[in-house]
Order: C-alpha cells, then structure tokens, then sequence
C-alpha cells in the first residue's frame, strides 16, 4: 500500500497487514497526519477552557511573568458542573456552560479514538520493527530524535519529517540544516550541532556595517533631541539612530555611489 498525500481517514483506515508493506517514510507520514489532528483538538480545547472561565465569570490574573485564569482547569470545570447540578444561576448561564462541557467532553472522545486507533496501530508496527531512524523539527529551533527529549517544553510543538525516517544524520543535516539537539544526537560531530539562533544572528552580522554599535560623540544640540542620530564614521551612512549610550544602533552599509557617467 502506498498513499503520496495520507489524510486522517487514511490513518484510521490503516491495517497493520497494510503497514507491513509500507516504507518507514510512508508510516511516519501518517504518524504526521494524526500528530496534526492532536495539535488541532489540543487548540479547540484550550479555547474551550477559556470559553468556560469566561462563562464563570472569571478574571485573569498574574503569575510570574505571564496572565492566567484565577481558576485551574480542574477547578473550573468542577464549579461548572456544579452549577448544572444544583441549578444555579440563570438559565442562559447554565445554556453556556452546558454548551462548553459538551464540547469538551466531545473533543475528549475525539482524542481517545485517536489514540486507541490509529496512534497505536502506527505505534505497534514502529515497535515491531524496532524502530528507525526519525527526525522532528522545532520551529526556527533544533532537530529532536524523539519527542521525549528532555530539553522540549510540555507546549512545545514538533513537526515530524517522514520523508527522512529511515535515513542517517547527515542527511538530515543536509536536508535541514546543522542543528541537531545536543541532547539527542550526543555522538554527532559538534559542527551538526549549531544553534539556530546563533545561526541566524551572525548571518544578520554579515549584512551589517562594521560601525554598527560604535560609540560616537553627539555635540550639544543633537544630544538633547529625543531621537538623536549620527553619521557612521566606517561607511559614511547618515542619519543612523544613536542609542541612550551614544552607540549607533545596528545599520547596513551605505549603498556605494554609482559613478558617474562622462
């Protein structure tokens, strides 16, 4: 069985005799398909969770460096069935809550049918087999072996490669890119290892001019202005925005002058 573009009927549909003939890359592709359908019940629950603190009246509050509701999600949703049981409230507020737990309650029958259907068909034949090589990628981040790497966040988001599994490091790496996780990839050269913010920031100091961040002396009158500039003394750029240290903000070269036609 082959399938260019698996869809979730597909993954559903799949029998282990039918996985028997396929490709780790063709296996895995399905495995994406149901990781995308598990993304998208994990958003509608969270917007049900919010749509349920909205329904009790609940605020916002502030913990640590982020807002959160008052209520924890167990907690919530013990006071709403609450309410319905004992009547409380008026009849559009217990309509609103009926709705959301509904909903939810929906999504978690979703999720369960996912998981005991084609999540641990797929599982099996991986175990069967032994497993393979596999490849996931975090947005502008590493590359991850499993997605039980320590180093990702409960929230963090992994985006499965299929058209690698099966295949070595290196080509992965030439396919995207040198930043396999430490962590995962503990044996691979250190050059596979980069950072892709590190990457990306030296990349951006190619383009930048070499007076970028110097210091320069404003005299009095430009000192005083509320966005003080300067001309870069390297490449001769004017109007380059100057910081409260009087250093000059990061800048590209100035263009060179065409010459001049006779």
């Amino acid at each position: 069985m082959s399938i260019s573009k698996p869809s979730l009927a597909d993954a559903f549909s799949v029998t282990a005799d039918q996985l028997g003939e396929m490709d780790p890359p063709e296996i895995d592709a399905l495995n994406a398909v149901v990781a995308i359908e598990s993304y998208r019940i994990d958003d509608q629950r969270d917007r049900c969770w919010d749509r349920l603190q909205r329904a009790l009246g609940e605020r916002k509050v502030r913990r640590g460096r982020s807002m959160d509701w008052s209520l924890g999600r167990d907690e919530a949703e013990e006071k709403a069935r609450l309410a319905l049981q004992e009547g409380s409230g008026s009849e559009l507020y217990r309509s609103e809550l009926s709705k959301v737990l509904d909903a939810m309650d929906a999504l978690g029958t979703e999720m369960v049918k996912l998981n005991q259907g084609p999540r641990k068909v797929l599982g099996s034949e991986w175990e069967r087999r032994g497993g393979w090589s596999r490849f996931f990628l975090v947005e502008d981040g590493h590359i991850h072996r499993s997605q039980s790497c320590f180093t990702l966040r409960i929230m963090t988001r992994l985006a499965w490669q299929p058209h690698l599994s099966g295949r070595s490091d290196e080509e992965a790496v030439a396919e995207l890119g040198p930043f396999l996780c430490s962590h995962c990839f503990r044996d691979a050269p250190t050059e596979w290892q980069k950072n892709p913010e590190d990457v990306k920031r030296e990349a951006k100091k190619k383009d930048e001019c070499d007076g970028s961040r110097m210091h320069v002396e404003l005299d009095a009158r430009m000192a005083r202005r509320m966005s003080p500039s300067a001309t870069c003394p390297v490449c001769g750029k004017e109007g380059v925005s100057v910081t409260s240290t009087w250093k000059l903000r990061a800048h590209k070269p100035k263009p060179a002058d065409k010459p001049t036609e006779k």
